[in-house]
């Protein structure tokens, strides 16, 4: 068998040679229909770009490498001493690479695919335990077989960091701040901070657009409160009353002094809640007649205030129009039990981004929801485009109340 030594490893024709296998389809899959190829200039020149000196002493390793078999070229015509091709079979990957001292491709894909199975009991007994099986499984057998994960990314080192994280987002049930959780279950106070958008992206792999966020899971950044603008007033639990509020500038109130909430009042008709925080200012700063509301997907925060308006105060909401935009309002009607009107939410056609497959899913979801009724027909004129159209809120005047 044939044993480079570390200087050997290291030439770049070599070097250049070994990555050209590994992230071909023969590499990165094993399904390769016929035998790696490599055009020799293009290996020296472009993808080595060796010096003349870099290349005589890759040549003399190549014909070593050859002579035992795990290589062999074919000719240009006419000039029997200039390398045309060189070929690696797939029965070669493993003497190949151990003999530059590393892993072969299809022990590193099993390895990634066990390490992955590994975490398939992490969620047992857990409401999403059958979801979380079934997505695991589906993220082995695409690593085993060369494709990428769904929602894990593609350093494969970052997988074990990214499962355990999710998992201890998912089993959580008491209130927590972000970065004890991450201290306490995963041993490092900024993992889960560093790793959210990850890690959000890989539960809405598998779970309902709602339930894919820390919000959801009582994980929070900061201690819960409802950020939002305009007259407003709580009457207490113990009957004591705090007067109506109206500040000029957005303000907070916290989770705690919502629980203990009766009802609440405000001198406006209307209550406004708006998805992005941008529109949100933007708003604040051009109506003073409503009361409004920031949110995205609810936190409990949120969903107390609206419960304890006035049952007489209209309310309405503003989201972007792509899917999870409507979905949003299902979820502000389900969790609230209240009548919310859509508000500037007309699907607008537009050469937006395409639907994804999860996307078409969601749109069908929420098509065949009887909770959004009337907004079902913009839901389907964006499932037959096939596109979210322009459907940003961002892209709409910043005055035009009515």
């Amino acid at each position: 068998m044939l044993d480079l030594n570390s200087k050997e490893r290291a030439e770049p024709v070599i070097r250049a040679l070994v990555e050209a296998y590994r992230n071909s389809r023969c590499g990165r899959s094993g399904n390769g229909v016929r035998e790696f190829n490599v055009r020799y200039d293009k290996l020296i020149h472009k993808l080595a770009k060796a010096t003349v000196a870099e290349e005589k002493r890759g040549r003399v390793i190549l014909e070593r490498m050859r002579a035992v078999g795990l290589i062999r070229w074919d000719h240009t015509p006419l000039q029997r001493d200039q390398i045309k091709t060189l070929y690696i079979a797939p029965t070669s990957e493993d003497q190949l690479f151990r003999s530059v001292g590393e892993v072969p491709p299809s022990d590193k894909r099993s390895v990634d695919s066990i390490r992955i199975k590994n975490h398939l009991e992490a969620l047992k007994g857990h409401p999403n335990e059958s979801e979380w099986k079934a997505t695991l499984e589906q993220a082995a057998d695409d690593i085993s077989n060369g494709r990428s994960a769904e929602g894990l990314p593609n350093d494969a080192g970052l997988h074990d960091d990214i499962l355990r994280a999710t998992a201890a987002v998912l089993k959580n049930q008491q209130l927590i701040l972000i970065r004890r959780l991450s201290a306490e279950k995963l041993r490092d106070s900024k993992l889960l901070q560093r790793r959210r958008e990850t890690i959000e992206r890989f539960m809405a792999q598998f779970l309902p657009p709602d339930l894919a966020t820390f919000e959801a899971w009582k994980v929070a950044d900061t201690p819960p409160a409802v950020l939002l603008r305009g007259p407003l007033g709580i009457e207490l639990d113990d009957g004591a009353q705090i007067p109506e509020l109206n500040p000029g500038s957005p303000y907070t109130i916290k989770e705690e002094l919502l629980s203990r909430a009766r009802l609440a009042f405000s001198s406006s008709k209307r209550c406004l809640s708006i998805e992005n925080h941008t529109t949100f200012l933007e708003t604040v700063a051009v109506n003073s007649e409503d009361l409004i509301v920031h949110t995205s997907y609810p936190s409990s925060s949120v969903v107390n205030l609206l419960q304890l308006l006035p049952a007489n105060m209209q309310l309405q909401h503003w989201g972007d129009t792509d899917p999870w935009g409507y979905d949003i309002l299902r979820v502000l009607r389900e969790k609230t039990g209240r009548a919310i009107a859509p508000w500037r939410m007309s699907y607008r056609p537009g050469p937006g981004k395409p639907l994804s497959k999860r996307e078409f899913a969601i749109l069908d979801r929420l098509i065949a929801d009887s909770r959004l009724a009337d907004v079902r027909a913009e839901l389907r004129a964006m499932k037959t485009t096939g596109s979210k159209g322009d459907f940003e809120q961002e892209s709409l005047p910043i005055i035009d109340f009515v």
